[in-house]
């Protein structure tokens, strides 16, 4: 009988020294010294799979939405209500994944959401009108904006406790390196073979990225593997000192006010980023600024979102979960009382760094906020019904603004909501000063 191979804390059987999960691969590269812990593969994996959300994210839709309406006849309401309804729908479908990852582990459910994907991208390569492309667009909207960033999410909390909020950072990237890479690719593609073959172009590549990383590198939890979580020499405590039982039937946690306490001033970032940016030509030329201020704006965002999800892990690990959300709640207050006051390009320079500062903290705080709260076990549950209520905070975010705007053919009272809720958000979330006993 072979003996089994022993690195470190790494013991696997029989596998292979060019698989990439080969202790002696990842030991080879230290110079046969303790190796690699390989949670870092999986944040390279993670970095990926957000990555590929990108054809599903606002960002990507916005390149294709022009040819959309031109080559379909649908005018820009009916796209926006299908925006809406399928963003709405695939909710849904969050809450059922992640019921999926804690019964069949991330690997299993990978396989079928690279299927989706290029189901999902083959359907807006086809569809010809309402019906067609609201259920492409629903599972598009399910896969990319859901589905590929919770299973990264949850896989890397998964194989971190320690550095949780480093490696989530650094896997949250990918959605910013998408955003920036994804429309230009996008933009070159439709002028050359058209939208509906850059949807199943795209989408091809991706599902095959997906099966070949699932295949060759993810391994659902570091006990898989012999490891414990980061590369600790021991089991790491599964539940901090914050966390409580909860309820573990089909719905438990919509029960609990933890749960509440915890979801709704998450929704809050993307609620009013989502209005903000649905409407931000219409808001910055009722102020008196261009669209190519506008345009601007959105690269200024995407900087300052970039530069604030490299730092949400430092500062989780260093001030906590409470204080990170108090801050990117901040940030958000600060947005929305420089978009009521907005009237330069300078003053719209510093909504889009506040914005895009507060959006890159919320990306890397949520993703944190599940496990730090309730730990690794169920986390699919728990973090999946979370995504549902965000993905429904957004889907609704448009249609307040749009509803004040036509009541009051002016954007200031849709601004003052948005003002209102981030301030509302800030104030709960802030920390009680707790009374000494007698």
């Amino acid at each position: 009988m072979e003996p089994d191979i022993l690195v470190g804390t790494w013991n696997l059987k029989h596998t292979s020294a060019w698989h990439p999960a080969s202790p002696a691969l990842w030991a080879a590269m230290r110079g046969g010294q303790r190796p690699i812990f390989y949670g870092y593969a999986i944040v390279a994996a993670a970095f990926v799979l957000t990555l590929a959300s990108g054809p599903g994210q606002s960002f990507a839709f916005s390149v294709f939405q022009p040819e959309i309406l031109k080559d379909t006849g649908l005018s820009a309401t009916s796209f926006s209500l299908i925006y809406a309804l399928g963003s709405g729908f695939s909710a849904f479908l969050i809450f059922i994944l992640g019921r999926c990852l804690d019964r069949f582990g991330a690997r299993a459910s990978l396989v079928v959401i690279a299927i989706l994907l290029f189901v999902a991208s083959l359907g807006m390569a086809l569809a010809t009108g309402f019906l067609s492309l609201l259920l492409a667009l629903a599972l598009l909207r399910a896969i990319g904006q859901g589905c590929l960033p919770t299973t990264a999410s949850v896989l890397t909390s998964q194989w971190f406790v320690t550095r949780r909020g480093f490696a989530l950072s650094l896997g949250t990237m990918g959605v910013v390196t998408a955003n920036a890479i994804l429309p230009p690719i996008a933009h070159h593609l439709i002028g050359s073979i058209g939208w509906r073959a850059t949807y199943l172009w795209i989408g091809g590549v991706l599902s095959i990225a997906i099966l070949l990383l699932t295949w060759l590198v993810i391994r659902n939890r570091p006990e898989d593997l012999g490891l414990h979580p980061d590369g600790a020499a021991e089991a790491l405590p599964e539940l901090n000192e914050e966390s409580a039982p909860r309820d573990r039937s089909k719905f438990g946690v919509w029960k609990t006010g933890r749960f509440w306490a915890l979801v709704l001033p998450l929704c809050v970032p993307p609620f009013v980023a989502t209005a903000a940016m649905f409407h931000q030509v219409s808001l910055f030329e009722a102020q008196g600024l261009s669209a190519r201020d506008s345009a601007y704006a959105f690269s200024y965002l995407a900087l300052a979102a970039a530069c604030s999800t490299l730092t949400a892990g430092w500062l989780l690990d260093k001030i906590g979960v409470r204080n990170t959300t108090i801050l990117m709640l901040l940030f958000l207050v600060g947005a929305a009382a420089l978009l009521a006051a907005m009237n330069s390009p300078a003053l719209a320079l510093l909504y889009s760094l506040c914005l895009g500062s507060s959006l890159g903290l919320w990306a890397v705080t949520n993703s944190i906020t599940w496990p730090h709260y309730y730990g690794r076990d169920g986390l699919g549950a728990v973090q999946g019904s979370a995504t549902t209520i965000l993905l429904i905070a957004s889907a609704i975010a448009p249609l307040p603004i749009a509803y004040l705007h036509a009541a009051f053919h002016s954007h200031r009272a849709g601004i003052g909501v948005l003002l209102a809720v981030a301030v509302l958000a800030a104030g709960i979330t802030a920390p009680r000063r707790r009374k000494k006993p007698a």
